[in-house]
């Protein structure tokens, strides 16, 4: 099954980037693919390639495509970043902000600079999602993009963010 999501900046701002995300899961792996638009992606900085890509810890504060999941009715999710230098991680949490541990059973996230697929831990069937990237400019400013941001600032682990699969 696929879907398409249209992600939003966090904050008003004079970047032209627009990012759309396909999401498609096939049995029980998730492939995410990003597409940058607008006058201004020549203004995203992209971190240099990896030649062993790892796992690696705050991937966020630079440019950083993102994934969330969890099963309907749940509180536990698990997040996923993945740097287009090939760096990733994956983290599970027990509840919001709760709990956070890097996530085992994941030995490996595999991708580029705007795709990547990771294998997802709980029933696909009933998951509700939140996408979201972390765009650093060549000014060195973070722009913050996802489906749906709370109010006051921005926080891509806030449940009522998550949008039904």
């Amino acid at each position: 099954m696929k879907k398409y999501f249209k992600l939003i900046p966090f904050l008003e701002t004079d970047l032209d980037i627009k990012i759309n995300v396909e999401v498609e899961f096939i049995n029980n792996t998730c492939l995410l693919t990003y597409d940058f638009s607008g006058l201004d992606v020549n203004k995203i900085l992209y971190p240099p390639q990896v030649s062993q890509p790892r796992r690696v810890h705050d991937l966020w504060k630079h440019t950083c495509l993102e994934f969330f999941y969890k099963s309907k009715n749940n509180p536990q999710y698990w997040e996923i970043n993945y740097a287009p230098s090939g760096n990733w991680n994956c983290y599970h949490f027990d509840n919001y902000r709760q709990g956070m541990k890097e996530e085992s059973e994941i030995k490996n996230i595999s991708g580029n600079r705007k795709s990547f697929s990771a294998p997802i831990l709980c029933q696909s069937d009933f998951l509700e999602i939140q996408i979201s990237c972390a765009i650093e400019t060549l000014e060195k400013q973070i722009h913050y993009y996802a489906i749906a941001h709370p109010a006051g600032k921005a926080d891509f682990h806030t449940h009522n963010c998550f949008k039904s699969f």
